[in-house]
């Protein structure tokens, strides 16, 4: 049987909150990742007024989990509330009201306390159950997504392909808070998308049969292209794999405006670099739990 805690825990996460608009995926995730983060804080209050021979116990692991996602908490917060607006208070309300009402009707213990601040000293290491953990990382590197890359907050992906007959085994490394998406072609190896498949930047891996008119590639090679109708900006990178073959590393960058397209490129560009870097092909790469095989 779980500790109570656990099962208040879930309970608030699953609970249905009445939201003042329709929200997308994105703005799904921040409330999820808002109530995951205030059921952690409610827990540990509740446990502090409840045990204070474990006060101490409880805010250290509260200041543990602080340093380690303390911004991303603070952004989690300020975005939550721009996106509930007018009803932002309504919508606290409503959660507190939740919790409290749980909390007259279950008796909770001295051991499942413990249990829970052990718990939280975890999550401070980043041991954090999914989406969770990759909202607090995006929002943690929201201004310097090269951070969470240099910081090894990374995924290693493995590909094994098959192409005109010609074997591609890879493998590369992508931050956390990516999401991995499916491929919208026979070309495609894979495809990432910032802010767990919700954000405005993506980077996709194809194979591209080289032309005469390709012959000017040597190792890498670089184009850029703004298309005004759809607001996107395609920076595209090349990397040879044989004589007629090669890997085409694609970033593409969305916006409402040229000017945001520009400052998104500028913070993750030196993000997108890293990723190539970290390619290696054949025996180079080490296969691991995410190898994927693509016919």
């Amino acid at each position: 049987m779980k500790p109570i805690f656990q099962i208040i825990y879930l309970i608030i996460l699953t609970s249905s909150v009445s939201h003042s608009q329709t929200a997308g995926e994105n703005e799904l995730l921040l409330s999820k990742t808002y109530r995951f983060i205030y059921g952690q804080e409610y827990i540990l209050k509740t446990i502090k007024h409840n045990f204070p021979e474990l006060k101490n116990k409880a805010e250290n692991a509260e200041l543990a989990f602080n340093k380690t996602f303390g911004t991303a908490v603070d952004n989690i917060y300020i975005e939550t509330e721009k996106l509930y607006n007018k009803g932002y208070d309504s919508f606290l309300t409503t959660v507190k009201s939740e919790l409290n009402e749980l909390s007259k009707h279950k008796q909770k213990s001295k051991q499942d306390a413990i249990g829970f601040i052990n718990h939280v000293h975890k999550r401070s290491q980043g041991h954090i159950k999914s989406p969770f953990l990759e909202i607090l990382l995006a929002y943690k590197y929201k201004n310097n997504p090269i951070d969470e890359f240099l910081d090894n907050y990374v995924n290693t992906y493995s590909v094994t392909s098959f192409t005109n007959s010609k074997k591609i085994d890879l493998s590369l490394k992508v931050p956390v808070s990516w999401k991995e998406l499916d491929g919208n072609s026979p070309t495609t190896l894979k495809k990432f998308r910032s802010e767990y498949g919700t954000g405005n930047i993506t980077i996709t891996l194809n194979t591209k049969k080289l032309s005469n008119n390709d012959n000017q590639i040597s190792q890498f090679d670089s184009t850029n292209a703004i298309t005004s109708s759809i607001r996107n900006r395609n920076v595209v990178k090349h990397l040879l794999l044989s004589e007629n073959n090669a890997l085409q590393i694609t970033l593409t960058i969305y916006g409402t405006s040229d000017s945001e397209i520009d400052l998104q490129f500028e913070k993750f560009n030196s993000l997108y670099k890293s990723i190539i870097k970290s390619i290696l092909l054949g025996k180079e790469h080490k296969k691991n739990n995410l190898l994927t095989y693509k016919i």
